[in-house]
């Protein structure tokens, strides 16, 4: 299963400490610098996965449409292990990897899943730069 790397997977868990540390079990990233928030939300826990959804969404006629959404696995046993599960935009979806029954991750498309990590590793650093540096509002 392909990771995000060290950067992006320490910008990951630097996130959803919010998101862990929230009653409602989701947050919103809120910079005013004309990017898009950021919605975070633990969707899921399993005996040896969490799963999160980082989502950016703007509205078209009245519905919210993701630009992208993306799933990702955070293996319990070593926090720094983040697999990406799914993307999805306006007119795409891919699905890497799911959890199964009984709680373990499952690769659907190895090459989808590296693709997906490859995306991810630059989506992170950019959310870093336009939304958590400098402070964001939670």
């Amino acid at each position: 299963m392909t990771t995000l790397n060290k950067k992006a997977s320490a910008i990951f868990m630097d996130i959803v400490k919010f998101c862990d540390s929230s009653e409602e079990g989701h947050v919103k990233f809120k910079k005013d610098n004309g990017f898009m928030p950021l919605s975070v939300e633990l969707l899921y826990k399993s005996n040896a996965y969490n799963m999160y959804s980082f989502a950016h969404y703007y509205e078209q006629n009245g519905d919210l449409v993701p630009d992208p959404d993306m799933c990702f696995l955070q293996n319990r046993e070593n926090p720094s292990l983040i697999y990406p599960a799914t993307f999805q935009n306006a007119i795409a979806y891919t699905e890497a990897a799911e959890i199964d029954e009984t709680g373990n991750a499952i690769v659907l498309n190895a090459r989808q899943m590296k693709d997906l990590a490859s995306f991810a590793n630059i989506w992170m650093l950019n959310i870093y730069e336009q939304q958590i540096k400098g402070g964001a509002t939670v």
